[in-house]
């Protein structure tokens, strides 16, 4: 995505098509996690990078929660980098 100038704007992230494929992907995910609290699941599973720069460290709950990952559900998700055309095959993939 690009800003001249003039203010106007060219390239695109994303077309319409696929907005609309993510914004019903989010939603999907916040029901899931709206779900999953409502039943009572509230374990931990933070996500990051990598494991040396968890969220954790930064977690004004971190004394409370005692997250270890490995213990008593309590996972660390690892993010995995995709390039645009393999998130966006993902997306499609999940329609049907």
């Amino acid at each position: 995505l690009q800003v001249k100038k003039d203010g106007s704007i060219s390239g695109s992230i994303a077309s319409a098509a696929q907005l609309g494929k993510l914004a019903k992907h989010v939603e999907k995910q916040l029901h899931e996690i709206a779900k999953e609290i409502r039943d009572g699941n509230i374990d931990a599973d933070p996500c990051c990078k990598n494991e040396e720069d968890t969220p954790c460290r930064y977690c004004d709950w971190a004394s409370a929660c005692h997250f270890a990952d490995g213990k008593s559900g309590d996972r660390l998700r690892l993010i995995q980098p995709l390039r645009n055309d393999e998130f966006w095959k993902l997306m499609e993939e999940e329609e049907t």
